[in-house]
């Protein structure tokens, strides 16, 4: 499949949207290393974004609604994967695994949290907001011990 000149651009902006919240050095070794999505299971929780193409409005709006919440210091750790079509951003894992693991349909949209315990936290076939998010977040177990202790991240 051939790409047009402007879809790869699209792509390369996501590439950039996606590394951008991530600042610390740990994080642009772990971008420039690309680990599998398993190697941040009990470290990080991920949002994992599925579209049919980079070109597709949902996935641009998706991309919005996560750059919003990773800019707040609470929720910067978190990590964030794009799958459109066959190109996978920020992990190892290919398209079709990662499609394969959260059932999501080569051509489908979706978007899926997942926790640190490495399981779908969320998932939904439709954009999720930043508060909707954080909400689901701040629900999890694990979440809700680090705020007892003081170590939101």
């Amino acid at each position: 499949m051939t790409r047009s000149p402007f879809a790869i651009v699209r792509l390369i902006a996501l590439a950039g949207l996606l590394a951008a919240p991530c600042l610390a050095a740990p994080c642009l070794a772990a971008v420039a290393t690309q680990p599998a999505l398993s190697a941040f299971k009990d470290h990080h929780r991920v949002v994992v974004m599925f579209a049919p193409t980079s070109d597709d409005p949902r996935f641009a709006r998706q991309s919005g609604q996560v750059a919003i919440l990773t800019r707040q210091p609470t929720f910067g750790s978190l990590v964030v994967v794009g799958v459109a079509g066959d190109t996978v951003i920020g992990v190892s894992d290919t398209a079709e695994a990662l499609r394969r693991r959260f059932g999501v349909a080569p051509g489908g949209f979706a978007v899926v949290l997942v926790g640190k315990d490495g399981t779908a936290a969320l998932k939904s076939s439709a954009v999720i907001s930043s508060q909707t998010l954080a909400a689901t977040i701040d629900a999890m177990p694990m979440r809700r011990e680090e705020l007892r202790r003081g170590q939101a991240d």
